[in-house]
């Protein structure tokens, strides 16, 4: 056998390896992803993620309606519900408290969000931010913000 065919042999020989060494990490890779995706406990989705309200009158109320789901396999305990603004108010719609709320695994509730424009004496028209703060035993997320946003705006 001579120089140059040895050299080709050793080449083939070399790239088979990175290829199945290549392919060998990449399933372990799968495994892991898989594992992660599987973890157990709970898990909260809230849908949608954020919510623009648009023109909001001076004189009136404004509602955004959110679903919070427990797409996880043990309860979800929602520890606290607050928000960014006393003239805005968050609850669940089956419940009267913002606290110590269970969602069972596979399970929502409905969240409904009221800003009031009129709680401040000193309305200011233009944008309006506001926060949702959800407190969870979610390991992931043990702390979620819903934003809201809005134009107020005079009749």
């Amino acid at each position: 056998m001579n120089k140059r065919n040895v050299v080709i042999i050793v080449g083939v020989l070399v790239g088979l390896l990175a290829v199945v060494f290549g392919v060998m990490l990449s399933q372990r890779g799968q495994e892991v992803s898989g594992v992660q995706d599987k973890r157990s406990g709970p898990k909260i989705t809230i849908s949608p993620d954020e919510y623009d309200w648009g023109d909001i009158q001076i004189d009136e109320k404004a509602l955004a309606t959110f679903t919070v789901t427990n797409s996880g396999d043990e309860n979800l305990l929602i520890y606290r519900i607050s928000t960014s603004c006393a003239c805005t108010k968050a609850s669940f719609t089956n419940s009267d408290t913002v606290s110590d709320v269970t969602i069972e695994s596979g399970d929502s509730e409905t969240l409904e969000v009221v800003f009031d424009p009129q709680f401040h004496d000193d309305q200011v028209l233009g944008e309006v931010v506001r926060e949702v703060y959800i407190k969870t035993n979610d390991p992931d997320k043990s702390e979620v913000t819903i934003p809201l946003i809005g134009i107020l705006v005079d009749n």
